[in-house]
């Protein structure tokens, strides 16, 4: 299986549907990857097929729990690194 093949062709898939990001997207596009994939935390047992699905909270924090409450309701494990000196916002 090449990782490489699947990402970009589910991300072309995606574009044509749709050039700005949104939920119903997101949601699709993880499904996928919850369908193809063992989530996993950087401790984790490595073996494939795994992926570490991980954010980094630049920018909007309530984004951020918008795209986690999709991820809980999916039972997909996810990580959230969060930039505490933003000037987006004030941690």
């Amino acid at each position: 299986m090449n990782v490489d093949n699947d990402v970009n062709a589910t991300s072309r898939n995606a574009s044509a549907e749709s050039e700005s990001f949104t939920r119903a997207a997101y949601a699709r596009y993880l499904d996928s990857a919850l369908q193809r994939y063992r989530f996993a935390d950087y401790g984790d047992d490595q073996s494939p097929p795994v992926v570490i699905w991980r954010h980094d909270i630049d920018y909007c924090p309530q984004r951020a729990l918008e795209i986690a409450r999709i991820e809980a309701h999916r039972g997909a494990r996810c990580i959230y690194h969060v930039l505490l000196t933003s000037p987006f916002y004030n941690v």
